[in-house]
């Protein structure tokens, strides 16, 4: 079994994990979720938000006690489903490793440089556009 070690982390440590995750039902409550992790692991807490992310979907965050590799976790949970909804399931951002960090931009592609906004060169101020001089 591989571990991912953060600093000071001894090769036998289990560290408490946080994964993000997505895609449910708005129907779902806290409980519900609850009981859908903890055949997973020890969980410490859940937390759902009941605002909405920038997909429009509800979002929230579960920590486990004690995982030594979170990679494969992440794996597993990110296969469950709900109904007929599958949930997807990251590593929260400030617990990634770099090793996992490459391994997902690799999958991730190569990244297309971005149009870069350009102000019209002809333009008229607001006011002449307003009064109507030129």
């Amino acid at each position: 079994m591989t571990t991912n070690l953060m600093h000071g982390e001894s090769v036998g440590s289990m560290a408490d994990t946080s994964y993000f995750f997505t895609n449910f039902s708005n129907n779902f409550l806290e409980s519900e979720v609850w009981k859908v992790f903890q055949r997973w692991g020890r969980i410490l807490d859940i937390f759902v938000s009941r605002k909405l992310n920038k997909r429009n979907r509800r979002f929230g965050f579960v920590r486990f006690k004690g995982m030594v590799d979170e990679v494969a976790l992440k794996r597993k949970l990110d296969s469950i489903w709900i109904s007929t909804w599958k949930l997807q399931v990251n590593l929260s951002r400030f617990r990634r490793s770099e090793v996992f960090k490459k391994e997902w931009l690799t999958k991730k592609g190569p990244v297309q440089p971005r149009n870069t906004w350009r102000p019209k060169v002809n333009h008229q101020p607001y006011a002449q556009l307003v009064t109507g001089e030129k």
